[in-house]
């Protein structure tokens, strides 16, 4: 992963680097709105590498602090979690609400912030049928997120971009069990996402 990412990066940047301009053609605008798609690893790091490939997407919708490179950026996403070990896979979609910072520099610009996501589905399987009925998901799960990218203009209100993002759960996997040897909860466990994003701008 890390290789792919590096490669994408630098082949993204060195256009943008030749041309000496600024992120940001048109100034005037104050919304940007857009879509993303990302490729993840998921998992339970904890308990078990976070190396279960994901598929997510969603809109952006980020807001422009005066006529700085500071936004507030918010949207709605699909957020899907994947864990896997010996004797349990379990996959969860949910929807993803976050509200982040950020900051747009020459050439790159990086977000921090936090989310909330919500728990709409979930497709379990397990060796142990005993570790399913008798742990219960936590629907509603609170977290932060990282993120570094480079973005470019291909016209006054249209820009490209890529990032590297991660996304780390801050509450547990499990509200309560009554089994605390097959619980995630003794270690205070909590889902982790990290993978590449490309998306699209309209300035308006």
């Amino acid at each position: 992963m890390k290789p792919i990412i590096l490669i994408l990066f630098l082949a993204f940047s060195t256009p943008l680097f030749a041309q000496n301009d600024t992120l940001i053609i048109n100034n005037d605008y104050k919304w940007k709105i857009g879509v993303k798609g990302l490729v993840e690893r998921s998992g339970i790091p904890s308990f078990a590498p976070a190396n279960e490939r994901v598929y997510n997407y969603g809109a952006i919708l980020s807001y422009k602090l005066g006529k700085s490179r500071n936004f507030i950026e918010t949207g709605v996403y699909s957020f899907t979690r994947m864990f896997s070990a010996d004797f349990i896979s379990i996959t969860q979609r949910n929807i993803r609400i976050p509200l982040s910072y950020r900051l747009e520099t020459k050439s790159i610009y990086f977000t921090v912030g936090f989310y909330g996501s919500y728990l709409i589905y979930k497709d379990p399987h397990a060796t142990l049928p005993v570790y399913l009925e008798k742990n219960k998901d936590r629907e509603v799960n609170l977290g932060y997120s990282l993120s570094l990218g480079i973005e470019k203009n291909v016209s006054s209100n249209i820009s490209i971009f890529i990032e590297f993002e991660s996304l780390n759960d801050l509450t547990s996997a499990y509200l309560n069990t009554r089994y605390k040897s097959l619980s995630f909860v003794d270690n205070n466990a909590s889902y982790l996402n990290y993978g590449v994003a490309i998306g699209l701008f309209y300035k308006i």
